[in-house]
């Protein structure tokens, strides 16, 4: 299953996943105004992508846009319809940026998450078995992003946090007993720690003036690993112990960290990276920052997926095949595979709790195909956005987020209709793993984050 955090899953100015798109519109050549800024900094949704059209103050210039919640600082992104140059607003100021294609970036533009993470992606979703248990998840229905947790039937749906500031990033604890999580409720982003119930809230980090995001246990519950712009204005992987000491720097010099995940037995943590040599690739490190090793060493983006059960191989998803696809590597990054091999648009595979089969993305719908990419088979088929999250441990269930009950007219700078998820309603779905018995299991027409679920 998915077990990762994305760092760009998150901001929290004095506002991973709190997902979302945010617009944004501003004059070509100018740069965000200030009162624009400061929607960007409020980041009402971070870790969601979003891409816009402008027109310039003549109305005659034209161009495209993105904005991310990223690594405690809002980055905007903007192509200038006239040099073809992407630039970026870092803090207020224009920089050049790493990014150079809009084809880099489709994988964050179209999805975004950490999880979910793909994110989220963020993040990410923890399993609990079909008969017992809860999903923990975020939701903006009380007007902020707060953590819920339900029944795995949709009922006793209870707010957790209950806190007029912004919580993100839910994550449990291995043995299901506490969950960490993400706020800025002391006016920073840092990392929380509560019992399931929602009682005894803890404040693990404390760092005024920078944010720590994107929370996740290692596999025996004993370390904490999470994001940092500590070491400003790198994002970095950090570690500490499940009570907050022994804070240690893992990463160094990492340029747009996106997303990480332990490997199954803790021994090391891979994540997305933009070399200085490259596109965005995936890295290795051991859990105690020796051993850092480049996977991936490719022109196009490889994306972080998801480590198979057994440690032994990575999903990912790249555009190297001038395309979106699955692929799959062994976990020193070699024999690297393309499973999917399509003409559509894939991404966020999810291994089954078994390993013989990954879940995934593919043109807004949920397919799930053997683990040697064969077997290829749609989920779900209807005109909406369908996002896998997890599977349950048995891999009789998969967990699901869908605008199947509605459908935006997003469209990008050609008139072209895309799929990006804005504001609006989104909701928690879970399925048989063949796709049938689809149960909504969230209906308040807001926006409702992957589940993770308790283990």
């Amino acid at each position: 299953m998915r077990d990762q955090r994305s760092k760009s899953a998150l901001l929290f100015p004095v506002g991973m996943v709190v997902m979302g798109v945010l617009a944004l519109a501003w004059a070509v050549g100018s740069g965000p105004s200030e009162a624009q800024q400061g929607a960007i900094y409020n980041c009402p949704q971070p870790g969601r992508w979003a891409i816009s059209v402008w027109t310039g103050d003549d109305a005659t210039d034209t161009g495209q846009a993105f904005a991310t919640c990223a690594g405690g600082v809002a980055a905007a992104y903007y192509l200038d319809p006239d040099t073809q140059a992407w630039s970026r607003w870092f803090a207020g100021r224009p920089e050049v940026s790493d990014l150079n294609t809009l084809n880099d970036m489709q994988g964050v533009l179209t999805l975004g998450r950490a999880a979910a993470p793909t994110p989220t992606a963020t993040p990410a979703a923890t399993a609990i078995a079909p008969s017992g248990g809860r999903m923990a998840f975020l939701t903006d229905r009380d007007g902020n992003f707060e953590i819920y947790v339900m029944s795995i039937d949709g009922t006793g749906q209870t707010n957790l946090t209950n806190n007029p500031a912004s919580e993100a990033s839910p994550h449990w604890s291995p043995d299901g007993s506490k969950i960490a999580f993400t706020s800025d409720r002391d006016g920073d982003t840092e990392i929380y720690v509560m019992n399931a119930d929602g009682s005894n809230v803890t404040k693990l980090t404390n760092n005024a003036w920078e944010d720590d995001c994107c929370a996740s246990w290692s596999p025996d519950g004993s370390k904490i690993a999470f994001i940092s712009n500590r070491d400003f204005p790198n994002d970095e992987i950090f570690v500490m112990n499940a009570d907050g000491t022994g804070q240690t720097q893992l990463t160094h010099g990492e340029v747009f960290l996106s997303s990480y995940a332990w490997s199954p037995d803790g021994s090391k943590i891979a994540f997305n990276a933009y070399p200085e040599d490259g596109s965005l690739d995936i890295f290795v490190i051991n859990a105690d920052g020796t051993g850092r090793t480049r996977l991936t060493s490719h022109p196009a983006a490889d994306w972080l997926g998801d480590w198979s059960p057994d440690g032994t191989k990575i999903a990912f998803w790249s555009y190297r095949a001038a395309t979106r696809d699955v692929w799959v590597m062994d976990a020193d990054g070699s024999n690297q595979t393309n499973l999917s091999n399509t003409y559509d648009m894939e991404l966020g595979p999810v291994w089954s709790p078994d390993g013989s089969k990954i879940a995934y993305d593919r043109a807004a719908e949920i397919y799930v195909m053997n683990a040697d990419g064969s077997g290829q088979t749609p989920l779900t088929s209807d005109s909406a956005m369908n996002s896998v999250c997890g599977w349950s441990p048995d891999g009789s269930k998969i967990a699901f987020v869908s605008q199947r009950d509605f459908h935006g007219d997003d469209r990008d700078y050609t008139g072209r209709e895309i799929y990006v998820w804005e504001d609006t309603e989104r909701e928690i779905y879970v399925m048989n793993a063949d796709g049938s018995d689809v149960k909504r299991l969230t209906n308040n027409y807001v926006w409702e984050g992957c589940p993770a679920w308790q283990p």
